[in-house]
């Protein structure tokens, strides 16, 4: 970054600092992916422990996932609360529509709000950047019908700032590749369940030639690993 680049992300992290500061408590979504680290971060800097990070568990959240999800926070020194969702036991989500997305965060953002009334906390905040609205993104949806705010977004930060941000924080995850849920591996229209997704194996996800992985043929070309794909093979996940 040239001199007025880092002057003009240094001025959205200061406006960020003010932003977090004025809500005195929070409740931070958090996956462990750069955006929500960033976010995460700065609110323990400026509420300390005012400020949890909370991670949504399901069947779909890889377990390496939730690991580095809680080194992360013990990184930060913040305080990680897990909650257990039931987006399975949801038709509209199993049923594995375009839309699945909004089904599970409408799932997420209530348990989280849930928690936050519960606690007294009167912001829930999620890591949406500026760019994040040129992309088709079902659960803002759900984020707008519980009130979620998304500070980043707010103020204008783009993904390379977010990356920047995280950098010049010491965030060890500044250049993470951006990751989904195991849900998002399965095509539409094929139905989500616990036994499907416990035969994903994320770690077989990685860039290289075609391989076979508890019987779904994985396609990977040179994929990211949150792009991978799983073609299902007859009578995939309809046992066990």
């Amino acid at each position: 970054m040239g001199n007025n680049e880092t002057g003009i992300l240094m001025g959205k992290l200061d406006a960020l600092h003010r932003h977090l500061a004025e809500m005195k408590q929070a409740a931070v979504a958090f996956s462990g992916g750069v955006d929500s680290s960033l976010l995460l971060k700065v609110a323990v800097d400026v509420l300390g422990d005012d400020a949890v990070g909370v991670v949504a568990v399901s069947a779909s959240l890889p377990r390496k996932e939730r690991d580095d999800a809680s080194e992360l926070a013990r990184f930060m020194g913040a305080r990680l609360v897990f909650l257990e969702t039931q987006e399975l036991d949801d038709p509209a989500y199993a049923a594995n529509a375009p839309n699945r997305c909004f089904h599970c965060k409408d799932h997420v953002y209530a348990a989280l709000l849930n928690y936050a009334r519960g606690q007294g906390i009167p912001h829930i905040l999620d890591g949406m950047n500026a760019e994040d609205t040129l992309d088709l993104r079902p659960g803002r949806a759900a984020a707008k019908k519980h009130g979620v705010s998304s500070p980043l977004h707010e103020l204008g930060f783009s993904k390379a700032e977010v990356r920047e941000a995280a950098r010049h924080l010491g965030l060890p995850n500044w250049d993470k590749p951006a990751a989904a849920c195991l849900s998002s591996r399965i095509p539409y229209g094929t139905a989500v369940t616990s036994s499907l997704l416990a035969r994903i194996e994320p770690r077989r996800c990685l860039s290289g030639p075609l391989v076979s992985a508890n019987s779904a043929s994985v396609i990977m070309a040179t994929l990211p690993v949150w792009k991978c794909l799983i073609k299902l093979r007859p009578g995939f996940g309809t046992s066990g």
